[in-house]
């Protein structure tokens, strides 16, 4: 069972708007975790997560994949649409994943000098796919300027 010890804000702002942000930072506690060492450097901590996360892939059958960034956000980041779709499988058996990946949206509090209620939505959304499939989640990427699209879903038929 995967465990949402870093928070569930960040897993939601990672999962629905892939936020490259959140995919750093649950790099880094999770690096400090698997170091043993909550004093390690960023760099460290990041080094140790990818490790984990190249052996994680290697594990459930990606052949063609290397990671060396925990944003995937990287020129030297390889992988396949077959590898993606793997990874995304895998994901999808976590509950607290699916659960996530279930909603459209999400609402974050936020706290400090400045506080407000910071609305998430899913970047995994496609209204021609959704007029014949429930779309569960997958993961999106940046091409062309910025423009967003999901390069993987997790879908069911509708009946």
């Amino acid at each position: 069972t995967l465990v949402l010890k870093c928070g569930e804000d960040i897993m939601f702002a990672m999962l629905l708007p892939s936020s490259n942000t959140c995919a750093k930072t649950l790099a880094h506690y999770c690096g400090a975790k698997i170091l043993g060492n909550n004093s390690a450097s960023v760099s460290d901590c990041v080094t140790a997560f990818l490790a984990e996360m190249n052996k994680k892939a290697a594990l459930i059958g990606c052949t063609n994949s290397t990671f060396d960034s925990p944003t995937g956000y990287s020129t030297t980041t390889k992988t396949t649409a077959k590898d993606l779709l793997r990874i995304t499988i895998a994901a999808s058996a976590y509950p607290e994943i699916a659960r996530i990946w279930n909603k459209k949206s999400y609402s974050i509090s936020i706290g400090g000098t400045n506080p407000r209620t910071q609305a998430i939505t899913t970047t995994v959304a496609n209204e021609t796919l959704e007029a014949d499939y429930y779309i569960f989640g997958g993961k999106t990427g940046h091409y062309n300027g910025g423009v967003a699209d999901a390069l993987v879903m997790v879908a069911e038929a509708k009946a």
